[in-house]
């Protein structure tokens, strides 16, 4: 098979691809640092890729996390990390 043949051969396979509804990649960024908890404790942080949020969820003493809240942050966070220093410092 010549190269021109298999050049038009994977043109022709990718236009039918595109031409059955697939024509766009559906991607995800990896997530690089998704959670941190802060000094005290008490909060986790957790970023939710897909929903563009950061959760914010609540650690009890004896072990139970439930949701105390959650902030839209734009597309795609994949890093979550507590500043100190940054202005506004509070107890948790």
């Amino acid at each position: 098979m010549s190269t021109t043949v298999l050049a038009i051969s994977i043109l022709l396979m990718t236009a039918v691809r595109v031409a059955s509804g697939q024509s766009f990649v559906n991607f995800e960024s990896p997530q690089v640092h998704p959670i941190d908890v802060t000094p005290g404790g008490s909060l986790v942080l957790v970023t939710n890729t897909v929903g563009n949020r950061l959760e914010i969820l609540e650690r009890s003493p004896d072990g139970t996390i439930r949701n105390r809240g959650s902030v839209p942050v734009g597309l795609e966070p994949v890093s979550v990390r507590r500043g100190t220093g940054l202005g506004r410092e509070s107890s948790e």
